[in-house]
């Protein structure tokens, strides 16, 4: 190849330069032309304009294309630049305003654009810098910032300095992304924020993987995930700030985003806020349906509404947050209110919207003041207002109302 050379020389006399590049220019004439007959794919230089010497033992190159294949005849890359240097001492080319096509296993998976780069005489690696846009053409993905790597061996395209990423679904900014072809993944690092526009999340994060073919969004460190409402979250972009709060908030050690059915499972000491009416969820796992507006445990689940301070605990649960009604089932206990009430059934449903609950199975009711302690089969009534009505069962209808 071209790249071998090791064409040297040294400074003369402007005539002898003229020699000199009259000499470089045939060599390189017919060296390109051996190169013609040779398999493309083995090629690193296409086709030059112009050739010049200097000191720095360097030949320029002007309007120059260049291209790397592999082993078996495969395009790796091609690279086409307005101009470029190439030092025998560093091996490699610095070539201005490249504009690349990058490929793996003789596909096109990038097509890439910055204002200067380096391409190194091993082909394994291509560094581009300043202005950077690459495109990962099968997902639609745009990625651009200051400083890009590509390695094709290792099949690892990686984004520096001031990353941001757009496409339909997503849009994202971090410190350094790093793209997988044939995973097709997306692995986002350091002062992660992104955007999902269905369903509307925005999220804050230090990690997050970006599965694109699956269409999820994985978060394996602590993160914060906020809803907006619709109409307020199609109308944002990443660098706006939201014009109002989220209407529900999550804090959890993991997560994963289903784009496809619009849910996200949290994990990991997982905390959900709503805002109207000021309701925390917590428990160690959650499912939150988007689509439906609600949220399912399937393991110890806490409920506290903030107002009137008032907690559930329950085996399992579920909270429809549209409706504002939960529904608890095992080992289910509600204590706090205004006189500092402790109820406990097997299943309760509950309306944190009114205050309205029904309890079934093994209901048991204590009050401090004035002291009362009652069981029955089933419990409804006002908890605001401590007015619960308790039943032993259709055959006695034994009521009893307490009011405070």
């Amino acid at each position: 190849m071209l790249w071998s050379t090791g064409l040297k020389y040294q400074s003369m006399s402007p005539k002898s330069s003229c020699i000199v590049r009259s000499t470089l220019s045939l060599i390189l004439a017919i060296a390109l032309s051996a190169c013609g007959g040779s398999n493309p794919s083995d090629r690193l230089v296409e086709a030059a304009s112009d050739a010049e010497s200097s000191d720095e033992v360097q030949l320029v190159f002007k309007d120059i294309t260049l291209e790397q294949g592999d082993n078996q005849g495969q395009l790796l890359w091609k690279v086409h630049a307005k101009s470029a240097t190439y030092s025998e001492d560093r091996q490699i080319a610095i070539v201005e305003e490249p504009l690349g096509e990058l490929y793996q296993d003789g596909k096109l998976v990038y097509r890439v654009e910055a204002k200067r780069g380096e391409v190194h005489q091993d082909g394994n690696l291509i560094l581009l810098k300043d202005e950077i846009k690459a495109i990962a053409v099968e997902d639609e993905v745009v990625l651009e910032g200051n400083e890009l790597e590509w390695r094709p061996h290792a099949d690892v395209l990686i984004v520096h300095n001031t990353l941001t990423g757009s496409h339909p679904q997503v849009e994202a900014k971090a410190d350094q992304a790093k793209v997988y072809s044939r995973l097709r993944q997306m692995e986002l690092i350091g002062n992660v924020e992104a955007i999902t526009h269905t369903p509307q999340l925005r999220m804050n994060t230090e990690h997050l993987v970006w599965l694109m073919k699956d269409r999820q969004v994985v978060g394996s460190v602590p993160l914060e995930v906020k809803h907006y409402e619709e109409e307020e979250a199609t109308e944002q972009k990443l660098t706006d700030e939201p014009k109002t709060p989220p209407s529900h908030t999550a804090l959890a050690g993991g997560s994963m985003v289903d784009l496809e059915n619009e849910s996200v499972t949290l994990m990991n000491q997982v905390t959900l806020t709503a805002a109207n009416p000021a309701l925390e969820a917590k428990s160690d796992s959650m499912t939150w349906d988007l689509k439906s507006q609600s949220v399912g445990a399937n393991q110890k689940i806490t409920l506290e509404h903030l107002d009137e301070q008032l907690t559930l605990v329950a085996d399992r649960g579920t909270v429809d947050l549209a409706n504002q009604v939960a529904h608890l089932t095992e080992n289910v206990r509600v204590t706090g209110g205004r006189n500092q009430s402790d109820l406990s059934a097997e299943n309760v449903t509950w309306s944190f919207g009114t205050e309205e609950v029904e309890a079934t199975g093994n209901v048991t009711y204590r009050q401090v003041n004035p002291p009362v302690f009652l069981q029955g089969a089933r419990a409804f009534g006002q908890l605001r207002d401590q007015n619960i009505t308790v039943t032993s069962g259709d055959r006695t209808r034994v009521v009893t109302e307490i009011i405070p």
